[in-house]
């Protein structure tokens, strides 16, 4: 999973261990943790291993938003 930070291009990289919603909630919200202050969104495709992001929008206290397809 890659999470880049639109202006600065900043990029975390983050394997996962599987494509299931939990694994790729649990993997964005350890990898954003350090950064909790400066998150305030989050964009989204619309894949099925998002399908848990309500747990990504409790952990970081952010707004998640989903691409257009």
């Amino acid at each position: 999973m890659t999470l880049v930070e639109r202006v600065t291009r900043y990029t975390i990289i983050c394997k996962l261990d599987s494509l299931k919603a939990e694994d790729t909630a649990r993997a964005a919200v350890r990898a954003l943790k350090a950064h909790k202050d400066r998150v305030h969104t989050i964009t989204m495709d619309n894949g099925k291993e998002f399908y848990q992001h309500t747990k990504i929008t409790k952990a970081l206290k952010a707004e998640t938003y989903f691409c257009r397809p």
